[in-house]
């Protein structure tokens, strides 16, 4: 059997019980496919789910897409479970839509982009104009000038106003103290 292990690898044979019998998990020399299973098989949380984007995500800039399609999937089926917070079901469906959109499933990857538009929509309005800029890049990948030049617009049309009603703000704060 195997020395119960620390987080740095260190041995804890003094350990004694029910709990020597459990293994110590190398998560460095498992495959993603493996690393996967054992992020599945661990409680739902906002930790591993944020891991689990992360490492979607690195999945995807290798172009390792299949993988990063189970991570990614992963996530969403645990934040629909839990009811997970705003930013991650934003980031989630943000990434799936990156990467169906590399793997050419556009009609998914738009449906996903949606679901994102429509989620910080009714939550958080302010950061709407990133999420316009990635449908623009959705577009152009596609080569759909016209429809990416209209989100585009609209993302710069969300900063804008997002800038004049934060230049307000600070505008108005030092008159407030001037008039107290």
């Amino acid at each position: 059997t195997e020395d119960i292990t620390d987080y740095y690898g260190n041995s804890l044979a003094s350990v004694s019980g029910p709990q020597q019998q459990q293994k110590y998990i190398d998560i460095f020399k498992l495959t993603p496919e493996q690393r996967l299973r054992v992020i599945n098989s661990l409680t739902p949380s906002s930790t591993a789910d944020m891991i689990a984007l992360y490492l979607a995500d690195v999945y995807c800039e290798q172009d390792r897409l299949n993988t990063a399609l189970s991570y990614c999937s992963k996530v969403i089926n645990m934040i629909e479970f839990t009811d997970g917070t705003v930013k991650h079901t934003v980031l989630a469906h943000t990434l799936m839509g990156k990467i169906l959109t590399k793997m050419r499933h556009f009609m998914n990857a738009e449906e996903h982009y949606t679901k994102t538009l429509n989620v910080l929509y009714l939550t958080n309005p302010s950061e709407q104009a990133v999420v316009l800029e990635n449908i623009s890049d959705f577009y152009l990948f596609q080569k759909k000038c016209l429809e990416a030049e209209k989100f585009f617009i609209n993302s710069l049309a969300k900063w804008t106003k997002l800038r004049n009603k934060s230049a307000t703000k600070n505008l108005c704060f030092p008159i407030l103290m001037l008039r107290s």
